[in-house]
């Protein structure tokens, strides 16, 4: 005698194979998104007044800026060892580019302000723990749309930063301060179109100070004259070289000189007010330039100066005037002053 299964049993069995597999399947539907969310959307830097060295000399690093690692744009949960694609627009009218400089052993493109400033360079920096060696620096231009691949790292809670960072270059000459300014860009990136617009800030203002030319004192002794060579109140004799000397640290400086008389400073003429102890002998000292009496407090602007010593040339003078003519001596001080541009 046979026994036979009944079909239901088969199918009761197919239908509980059926239902395994449908939740064998759905374990591989699991996983973690990965959407390298902005911690943090703005990268300020704000310098202020910063001074920097009058430096002639070419492509001389004169001060740097970073917010560096951790800083600037933070992002978290950011895809491991992953290419992501950055899009930063400058937003830095009145640079235009001048030429590319060493930094680090790549050429970096550099732009100034005016054809005597100082030179700008910018770095976009980006860490993420874990991230290829080299991959950390990269040259950013001020007047195109730059488009970067970076790669980041191995992860962690908070994974990913990028700041954009500048670098002041000598240009090369004389240089010329730079007014307070602010230089923008926003960064997108395309792959994690949710993280919208991010923003880039950098504001400072540069100070070069003067370099300045040196004046040193300088004594000048007349020789003796007799009352003969005085007939009259006006009359002059001894004319003598006055020499000032002054260094300066550079060609190119521009000095404007000014003299004064350094007992009375209203006096605005060309003869000394003798000192006290010298004051009624009938003679004073008077001052010419270009054989030309001087007008103290009167400026002009030294011709040329140029880098190392030079003379600021001037003559001295017995000159008669009111009063009793005595014997004695006589004498006279005078302050020579330099003002710069």
């Amino acid at each position: 005698m046979s026994i036979r299964y009944p079909r239901m049993h088969r199918t009761a069995g197919m239908a509980m194979c059926m239902l395994r597999c449908a939740v064998t399947a759905g374990t591989f539907l699991t996983g973690t998104l990965h959407a390298c969310n902005v911690v943090k959307g703005s990268d300020l830097i704000s310098g202020g007044e910063i001074t920097i060295a009058d430096e002639t000399r070419p492509d001389v690093l004169l001060h740097s800026v970073s917010n560096g690692r951790g800083g600037g744009l933070v992002f978290t949960n950011c895809p491991r060892v992953t290419a992501i694609d950055i899009h930063s627009v400058p937003q830095m009218g009145g640079l235009t580019y001048v030429r590319d400089i060493l930094l680090g052993g790549r050429p970096y493109p550099a732009f100034g302000w005016g054809p005597d400033s100082p030179l700008i360079v910018f770095n976009l920096h980006k860490y993420s723990a874990g991230a290829p060696s080299g991959t950390d620096n990269t040259p950013y231009r001020a007047d195109a749309t730059n488009t970067f691949q970076l790669k980041s790292g191995h992860g962690g809670d908070v994974n990913m930063t990028l700041s954009l960072g500048y670098f002041i270059y000598s240009r090369g000459g004389v240089m010329a301060s730079v007014a307070p300014t602010t230089l923008s860009a926003i960064t997108t990136m395309p792959g994690f179109p949710a993280n919208g617009s991010l923003q880039h800030s950098l504001s400072f203002s540069l100070v070069i100070p003067a370099r300045t030319c040196v004046l040193f004192d300088t004594a000048l002794q007349l020789s003796p004259a007799s009352a003969n060579q005085f007939p009259r109140v006006g009359a002059s004799t001894g004319d003598t070289p006055l020499n000032v000397l002054m260094n300066c640290p550079r060609d190119g400086i521009k000095v404007k000189l000014t003299l004064h008389d350094a007992l009375d400073a209203g006096n605005q003429g060309s003869i000394l007010t003798p000192t006290p102890s010298h004051s009624d002998a009938g003679v004073a000292v008077q001052l010419l330039r270009d054989g030309q009496p001087v007008h103290f407090g009167d400026q002009w602007t030294r011709a040329g100066p140029h880098a190392g010593d030079q003379t600021i040339a001037l003559t001295a003078r017995y000159v008669r005037t009111a009063g009793a003519l005595t014997p004695g001596s006589v004498q006279g001080k005078a302050i020579l002053t330099a003002d710069y541009d």
